[in-house]
């Protein structure tokens, strides 16, 4: 990570010394660390493997990794498919109380081969608040509402624990006197981001699979 830093670092000063009308200012070293913090640990695909077996696909750490005991064995990633990409890195990246464990993945992006004035079977997306999403096929297929109630609920009930542990922690204090967040509220926003990011690709996973299902060509 350190090596990345110093390498982004001396790109971005060369490219600031041929244009600097990119830029706002000079950039910058990179800093110390906090000493009591931690940095992300990235794993190349010389280290970990992309592995699969009657329960699916998982990520493979040989023994000298194991024997620092930094990760487990395997970690599990269910259903993904996983067949046509290339791993690239592992990132173990610290979050609060946890780790967030990253796969960075290449994958061939094909160039689409029609417009959108060429198309002829087109989906199109209206996002919203109570319905997440309503979607129009000109296949023929009959409209579909994606409904928003499960992120409006997991919402409601993060303000609410919020507030109340806000509330315990503010009563009596001027706003510019103590603390405004706790180690419990950072995790409570943090489970909250957790579930609607996944309710999210659920969703639009879902659309995915319709659009294929009915051959559309673009969504607009």
């Amino acid at each position: 990570m350190l090596y990345r830093d110093w390498k982004s670092f001396f790109a971005a000063l060369a490219d600031y010394k041929a244009h600097p009308d990119k830029y706002e200012a000079i950039p910058y070293i990179p800093r110390y660390a906090d000493k009591n913090g931690y940095k992300p640990l990235i794993f190349t695909n010389q280290i970990c493997k992309l592995r699969k077996d009657k329960h699916g696909w998982y990520v493979k750490f040989p023994k000298a990794v194991l024997q620092a005991g930094c990760v487990r064995d395997r970690y599990d990633l269910g259903k993904m498919d996983l067949h046509e990409q290339k791993l690239k890195e592992v990132r173990l990246i610290p979050n609060g109380d946890t780790i967030k464990l990253e796969i960075v993945c290449e994958i061939e992006i094909k160039e689409p081969t029609i417009t959108i004035h060429e198309a002829t079977r087109v989906a199109g997306i209206d996002i919203g608040v109570d319905n997440l999403t309503a979607i129009a096929f000109t296949s023929g297929h009959r409209p579909v509402l994606i409904k928003g109630n499960e992120i409006k609920a997991v919402n409601q009930y993060y303000n609410k624990q919020i507030a109340h542990y806000r509330s315990l922690l503010r009563t009596g204090k001027k706003d510019s006197k103590g603390i405004h967040q706790t180690k419990r509220m950072k995790r409570i926003s943090e489970k909250r981001n957790r579930r609607v990011k996944d309710i999210l690709h659920k969703a639009s996973r879902k659309i995915i699979d319709l659009c294929v299902e009915e051959g559309i060509e673009v969504i607009v």
